[in-house]
């Protein structure tokens, strides 16, 4: 009996459903999918051209609709800010659409698992190219009185934090490439001989993935890489990703480290989306307006909660 290397378990099948069939003892998992049925053989994709048309058709709508807003003196400057922001998520879940099959297709990673630095960096992005839009807008329609329409305020703060993002983004896939290089151990028994490795098929890891999530032992060595846990395709995403492990040997509890991001996260987007719309409603003068400072404090925290993120993530929890 053996564990087959990861280098044996790729996988080139998108979407498959139904149950997976149990390769006979000594034979590699390249078998496992054989009576797999492929239900959907576009996940996956690139766009094709009419779909790069729409997209493309959506950015062009981003750039006008909200600017014919600001023309039309009776609405609010807030509700041109509203528009960019559903044009811009328009444009994220299409795209998800056409390359995943899945409306939040750009959350989900390579292990089909929706992905909290993913979801952390979407939403900042999306928070701070609609604002910028905006009020580089609001400039061009007072270009009488503006010299220069794209000098726009952005304090260095902002910087940090958006760059806080991008640390995340980055480095969390660096750990998840190391973690992946490594096998989980097999299980040793303490005997009166002294201790024996298990012989069975798999490591202990697999198969406490295998029974947590219902899953088969063999299924669960296919679609994992290394250590970390993965899902047979994108389909199986969940939004409660974000909040769990990505080892075998924890995807089924709560992390800890993931949900202080997340609750630090959201506070972070929340408060500074309402500055911006408080500068929105109060200021009058064109020339004034910037993205908002972002506090000393707000920085902080924010490094903390990714600094504590990064550590727990790289601290590899199932047994190598």
């Amino acid at each position: 009996m053996r564990y087959t290397p990861r280098s044996d378990r790729k996988r080139v099948v998108t979407y498959v459903t139904e149950e997976f069939t149990e390769p006979a003892e000594g034979e590699d998992l390249s078998v496992l999918i054989k009576s797999a049925n492929v239900v959907h053989k576009d996940a996956h994709k690139w766009p094709n051209i009419k779909e790069m048309l729409l997209l493309a058709a959506i950015i062009l709508v981003l750039l006008v609709v909200p600017y014919v807003i600001l023309a039309i003196p009776r609405l609010p400057v807030w509700s041109a800010w509203g528009a960019a922001i559903v044009i811009l998520l328009i444009f994220i879940f299409v795209l998800g659409s056409f390359v995943l099959c899945r409306l939040m297709g750009i959350f989900i990673n390579e292990r089909n698992c929706m992905d909290l630095s993913r979801l952390q960096i979407v939403c900042w992005t999306v928070l701070v190219i609609s604002a910028y839009l905006v009020i580089l807008f609001i400039r061009f329609l007072n270009a009488a009185t503006i010299t220069d329409p794209f000098n726009i305020t952005i304090d260095w703060h902002l910087w940090a934090l958006l760059g806080l993002s991008a640390s995340s983004a980055v480095g969390a896939p660096v750990i998840a490439s190391a973690k992946a290089a490594k096998e989980p151990a097999p299980l040793q028994q303490i005997t009166a001989d002294g201790p024996r490795i298990d012989t069975s098929r798999y490591p202990a890891p697999v198969t406490k993935a295998a029974a947590a999530f219902s899953r088969t032992e063999a299924e669960v060595a296919a679609t994992g890489s290394g250590v970390l846990y993965g899902k047979a395709a994108p389909a199986d995403a969940r939004f409660t990703d974000i909040f769990q492990g990505d080892e075998l040997n924890n995807a089924m509890y709560v992390d800890v480290h993931k949900t202080q991001m997340f609750l630090f996260t959201v506070i972070a987007i929340v408060g500074y989306g309402a500055l911006i719309l408080n500068m929105f409603l109060t200021t009058t003068n064109p020339a004034s307006l910037g993205l908002p400072a972002v506090s000393d404090g707000l920085v902080a925290i924010l490094a903390v909660s990714q600094a504590t993120f990064l550590a727990g993530t790289g601290v590899t929890n199932t047994p190598t």
